[in-house]
């Protein structure tokens, strides 16, 4: 597991649990299940920059955002099951995440559980990126997205409602 990862595992771990450096765990807890369609709320939930706007910072944050689709996503179709989770957003891009670590594309990839919430942890040469799946009774999914690529940074909360 590379340094980045520990670090960030740690800094999500306490975000998300108070304090504790456990790495996530891949087994899924029973009362996590996001299967199911979801949808958009949009005054709970933060807007993304345009393409546009992040060109025009400069550097590359822009070359990284492609994929993270829940960074822009209206609706979402998930399926989960005991070793992974498959994500279309808007009925277009699909996403497959599997629990504990693998490579995805240029992406070093760790997903799994800290405490009540999924973590994906991704990282490339300079560029990183962490994403929460945090659900609220069954019905309310919050996902904050942080990404961070060449000296830039954004953190977007995206909450969407079961339908």
């Amino acid at each position: 597991m590379g340094r980045w990862f520990r670090g960030c595992a740690v800094a999500v771990a306490f975000f998300v649990t108070g304090c504790t450096s456990a790495p996530p765990a891949v087994d899924v807890p029973p009362s996590f299940n996001l299967s199911g369609n979801w949808q958009l709320v949009p005054g709970q939930s933060d807007v993304p920059p345009t393409l546009l706007q992040l060109r025009a910072r400069g550097g590359f944050l822009h070359l990284v955002t492609s994929d993270f689709c829940t960074l822009e996503a209206r609706s979402l179709r998930i399926e989960q099951d005991a070793q992974s989770m498959g994500i279309a957003c808007d009925e277009g891009t699909w996403r497959d995440v599997s629990w504990g670590e693998r490579r995805r594309g240029l992406w070093e990839v760790q997903a799994g559980w800290l405490e009540d919430a999924l973590v994906i942890l991704s990282e490339a040469q300079d560029a990183r990126a962490s994403e929460s799946f945090r659900l609220e009774g069954d019905r309310l999914l919050t996902i904050v997205i942080e990404l961070e690529a060449g000296g830039e940074r954004i953190a977007i909360t995206r909450t969407f409602t079961r339908v």
